[in-house]
Parts: C-alpha cells; structure tokens; sequence
C-alpha cells in the first residue's frame, strides 16, 4: 500500500457542529443586566430604607418607637452599600446611552485624549434619562469643539491698549514725601 505511485487516499467525514446565535449590537441589554444586579443584591434591596424613627412597630403610648440599631456599624455600610449601587447603576445607564465607542466614532478621539474628554465632559444621569439619541449626539458634538478649541481667557478688555506705566492705586493722590528737619 505504501508502495503504490499514486499514494493513498483518505476520507474524512465531514461532522457538523452548530452553535447557537447571537445578536451583537453597539449597547448591550441594559435592562437585563439591571435586572440581573438588582436580583444580586436583592438582599439590600428588599429592606425596608433604614430610619431611625419608624412608625410601622406600634407600640404602647405614642405610637413611635426609635431604632438605636441604626446608628451601628452594619446599619451604616448597609446605607453606602445602597448609595454605591444607586451610583454604580447610574454610571451604567450613562455608559448604556453614551458609550465610549460610540463618543470615540463621533469625535475620533482615542486612548488618553477619549478617557480625558469623557472625565470632563460625560453627560449626567438625568440628561441621559431626558435625552433622545439626537441630544446625546448634539451635546457631545458640541463639548467636542470645546474640548479641541477651550475657550481663551483675555487678561484685558479688546481695544485697549496695555499701559507701560505701573497701575495708580485707587483713592487719593499720593502726598508728596516730606524732608526730615536737621
């Protein structure tokens, strides 16, 4: 068989894998993600906000009863665990409506001058939940002018001439020097 001049053929058979689809698209699934954190950490959320004067536990008298359990240390790092995931969600709703590619492809900034026009410029929260895709556009169109044109700061009012002389004191003349008597 090895011997034979025209060599020796083999046959593969061809063996399909299919993986399934995906969609790739410039945002990704925001609300998915939003759900999926919010189930991550739903055991900070399912607590009631902490106060320290509650009026759900009735009590004899008044009808109020005072937490001294929110002044303790886990009480407290419960409340900047939330103030953290409120701004952490903010910043990703702000990445999800204004991504870096996409700032990149309007403005054609890259690397440090990207980061450095986004640390400045970024859009806010409530800007991003009011605006249209247009709006996003046209603000950051309008920071990127800003950005590679700052505006200059006129040590002078135009049209007037610097003054070689040093600048008079406000007020009264200055009296002239008076000679010491001998």
């Amino acid at each position: 068989m090895l011997q034979d001049p025209n060599g020796y053929n083999i046959y593969l058979k061809p063996r399909i894998v299919s993986l399934p689809g995906i969609t790739v698209e410039e945002n990704s699934n925001y609300l998915l993600d939003s759900l999926q954190r919010r189930e991550d950490y739903a055991w900070i959320y399912s607590q009631h906000q902490d106060a320290v004067i509650s009026d759900t536990n009735f009590t004899q008298g008044l009808g109020l009863s005072f937490d001294l359990n929110f002044y303790s240390k886990q009480q407290k790092e419960k409340r900047q665990l939330r103030k953290r995931l409120a701004r952490q969600e903010e910043d990703y709703y702000i990445n999800f409506r204004c991504p870096p590619a996409y700032v990149e492809r309007i403005t054609g900034l890259h690397g440090d001058s990207l980061r450095l026009f986004l640390n400045k410029y970024r859009p806010g929260y409530s800007f991003c939940r009011k605006a249209s895709k247009e709006d996003i556009f046209l603000y950051i169109n309008d920071k990127v002018k800003i950005f590679r044109h700052p505006p200059t700061i006129s040590p002078r009012p135009p049209g007037k001439p610097r003054s070689l002389a040093a600048p008079r004191p406000s007020g009264s003349a200055p009296a002239a020097p008076r000679a010491n008597p001998p």
